[in-house]
C-alpha cells in the first residue's frame, strides 16, 4: 500500500516543500515572495499587511496602525510595560502625528499604554476642555464602565 502525505495540516507548507524539492527555485521564491516582511523595533516584532496598514506584536495586545493623511490611528495601545517600546515602533513606521487611538478591552495590555501612546499624539480637534493637547481616545461605554473608578477610589488605569 502506497503513503501519501498528510494534507489535513498546513497545505502551504507542502507545496513550498514540494516546490523547493522539485527546484523550482524561481516558484519558490515567487511562494516566499506573497508572505509579509517583518521588521524588529525595540523589542516588537512588526509587520505591514496593507500598504498603510501595520500590526505591531509584543506590546501586550497586538496594536495595528493604520497611517492615513492626517496621521495615525491605532486600535489598542498595548500595557503599560511597553508603552515606551510601542511607541518608538510606531514612530518607525510613520513620523505623521498619533491622532486617535481606538480601546477595543478594558483589560491592562489593550489600554496600559494609553498614557504614553495618547500624551506623543495630537487631538483630532481643538478640546477645550482637556489639560494639554493628546491623541484621542475612542472606546465603547462599556469599556469606560469598566475603567472607571467608584467614587473616591484611584482608577487601575491611566
Amino acid at each position: 500500500m502506497r503513503s501519501y502525505p498528510n494534507w489535513s495540516g498546513s497545505a502551504a507548507v507542502w507545496l513550498m516543500a514540494l516546490v523547493l524539492l522539485l527546484g523550482e527555485h524561481q516558484g519558490a521564491q515567487a511562494l516566499l515572495a506573497q508572505q509579509h516582511p517583518s521588521t524588529i523595533t525595540a523589542g516588537l516584532e512588526t509587520i505591514q499587511i496593507r500598504p498603510n496598514v501595520h500590526v505591531i506584536f509584543g506590546a501586550g495586545a497586538n496594536v495595528t496602525v493604520h497611517v492615513g493623511p492626517d496621521g495615525l490611528v491605532l486600535v489598542d495601545s498595548g500595557s503599560s510595560e511597553r508603552a515606551d517600546n510601542l511607541l518608538e515602533a510606531v514612530k518607525s513606521i510613520s513620523p505623521r502625528p498619533i491622532r486617535l487611538i481606538i480601546n477595543t478591552s478594558a483589560d491592562a495590555d489593550h489600554v496600559g499604554g494609553n498614557a504614553v501612546i495618547g500624551n506623543a499624539g495630537v487631538s483630532m480637534s481643538f478640546d477645550p476642555f482637556a489639560l494639554g493637547n493628546h491623541a484621542t481616545v475612542l472606546a465603547h461605554e462599556n469599556v469606560l464602565r469598566r475603567m472607571s473608578a467608584p467614587t473616591g477610589s484611584q482608577s487601575p488605569f491611566p
